[in-house]
Formats: structure tokens, sequence, C-alpha cells
């Protein structure tokens, strides 16, 4: 009688990627699946299409409004990209740069006009600010119905409640949604009950990724039982909650966090870092994120930098501007 081969868990069957593997045991595993964010991404802009259709019949054209505080080389890195896929995508951005001398009263002012003028569906501010702005006051400045990146105290308060990609009243923010398309579009196993491990707590990424991954799937969220680690975590524990985590995300900003030795085999990794570092053989500049690259011999998932989580968050970007001004009609703004 021939014996019944045991049923594998959906990380064990990662694991198990030849005609050889006869159960839990690697025989032969190939490098982690690259997920990169334009699949994602291509998914939620095909989406807009009938939007963006159904708007112009209206004569609105959507409308995005970035503000630029500065010449940081890395934001205006951001601001294209957004300039370019706007374009693309049929939605009007039109970015507004500022000095690094600008007063706070100047830049409330300024933001105060945008919030007044209908013609503008969003607003985002781009991060990092100058010390001599506090960025909490001048991202609740933004109206909630024009707070496209989601960053304000009602956006991310609502965010508590459950995570409504399509609400009427906040918008959800950009790279935690991004992060939620690519493991819902990319990665093809059941997250409930799993463990997650985010590296990184600050409140417009680190936390409202926890909070997605932990949610009730009811609430749009992923079930995960989710362990949160930050600059004061000792490293033996984060080392601990890494190798335990089926899937990890990081966002916590420090190039080569994540090490190969503490991934555990078949884990989903997502990686949110954006670091520049100068590259030792060519003496230029070059963007990495918070996992080393040889962790690619141990996932099973994995996104890259740059060219991962990036081009969904701008997508997702996109997405809540289109929301926003399919809503302008219908709610008002506060």
């Amino acid at each position: 009688m021939a014996t019944k081969m045991k049923q594998l868990t959906p990380l064990q069957q990662l694991l198990c990627r030849n005609k050889h593997c006869q159960g839990p045991v690697m025989i032969k595993r190939n490098k982690a699946i690259v997920i990169g964010g334009a699949s994602a991404a291509s998914k939620i802009l095909g989406r807009l299409s009938g939007d963006l259709e159904n708007l112009n019949k209206l004569n609105i054209i959507p409308k995005l409004v970035p503000i630029v505080i500065g010449n940081v080389a890395e934001s205006q890195v951001y601001i294209n990209h957004k300039v370019k896929a706007a374009a693309k995508a049929g939605v009007d951005c039109s970015v507004q740069h500022y000095p690094n001398e600008i007063t706070q009263v100047e830049l409330l002012e300024k933001i105060h006009e945008l919030n007044q003028d209908p013609s503008v569906h969003g607003i985002i501010v781009q991060l990092p600010l100058p010390q001599h702005l506090d960025e909490h006051i001048i991202c609740n400045a933004v109206f909630t119905s024009k707070d496209v990146d989601g960053f304000t105290s009602s956006s991310l308060g609502r965010l508590v409640q459950g995570v409504d990609s399509d609400c009427k009243a906040s918008y959800v923010p950009c790279t935690p949604l991004a992060v939620l398309k690519i493991l819902q579009h990319d990665v093809d196993i059941k997250f409930k009950g799993l463990n997650a491990c985010v590296a990184g707590r600050s409140h417009n990424v680190g936390m409202p990724i926890a909070m997605i991954l932990s949610h009730d799937a009811i609430k749009g969220g992923l079930d995960l039982t989710t362990t949160i680690c930050h600059r004061y975590t000792p490293p033996e524990k984060f080392a601990d909650a890494v190798s335990k985590a089926d899937v990890i995300v990081t966002a916590a900003g420090v190039p080569g966090l994540v090490k190969p030795e503490i991934v555990k085999p078949g884990a989903v990794v997502v990686d949110v870092g954006i670091n520049p570092i100068i590259n030792p053989d060519t003496g230029k500049r070059k963007l990495v994120g918070d996992v080393h690259p040889d962790v690619a011999e141990v996932a099973g998932w994995m996104t890259p930098v740059p060219g991962g989580v990036g081009p969904c968050t701008v997508a997702c970007l996109l997405h809540n501007t289109v929301l926003a001004a399919k809503n302008s009609g219908t709610h008002r703004s506060t």
C-alpha cells in the first residue's frame, strides 16, 4: 500500500521547488521570487481608467499638489517619479517648491489656500521637513478630504478601525497600502495566523503597516500576528522576532539591517527602506534597502530596492487622488 505524502504548509511548499522534494526537507531551492511593485501598480492604475473617464465627462481632472521644501536630492527623485506617473495616468500634478527658509506661518498660509481651492483634490507635504517646521502641525493643516498621503491624525485614526482603501472620509497612507497590495497581488499564500515582524515604528509608515498586517480580514487586514521592532529593540530580540516571522517588512532606514542568517527559510520579505550610500567601487551614490542582498538566498519572496515598493506607492497615491476627485462633489472638505 502506498504511503500517503505528508501535507505541506504553504511555507514548506516554498522550500520544495523541484520534483525531488519528498517532504519539508529541502533538496534544492532557487533564489527568492522577486516581487517588484510594478505588477501591483499596473493593476491599480488599470482600475483607475474607468474613474478617470467618468470624471473627464464631468470636466473634472484630478489635481495633485505636492509641496516640496528645500532641495533634498531624495525628495526630488520621489517627486519626479510622481510627476511622470501622474502625467501618464491623466492626473494633473503641479509641484510647489519653497525655500528652506520659509516660515511655518507662511507654509500654513499656502496650505490654507490649497484647501480652499476646489480644483485641487489632493495635497501632499514631502517629508522630511526642515527642523524649524513642525511636521505634526504642517501635515494636520491639510484637509482630511485632500490628505491623499493619509498623514493627518484623522486619516491615521480611522485606520485603527479598519483598512478601507475606497473610503469617502479619509485615505490609507500610500506606502502601507502599497505593501498590502503587493502582498495580496504577488504572494500566493494564506496569511491568516502566520507571524509578521515590522522593523520601524514611524507614524506614517511602520505603525500603519503593522496595523494593516494585524487587522482582521473582515476589516481589510491580513490576520497576521505582528511584532513591531524599533531602535531600542535589543539585537538578540530583533533577531528572534525576525527568525520567527513568515512575513518581514522593513521600514527602518538602516542598510543591511536584516541579514540572511536571521531570516526564516521561505519567508516573505518586503523592503520599504530607501537608503542612499556611496558605492565603494565607483564612488557614486546608489540606493539600497534595509535588507542584505544575500537574504534572496533564503527568502521565498523578496522586493528589490529600488523598483519594489516605490512604484506601487506612487500608484496608491494616484488612486487616492482620483478617489478624492470622485468624492469632491459629495464630501464637504473639513
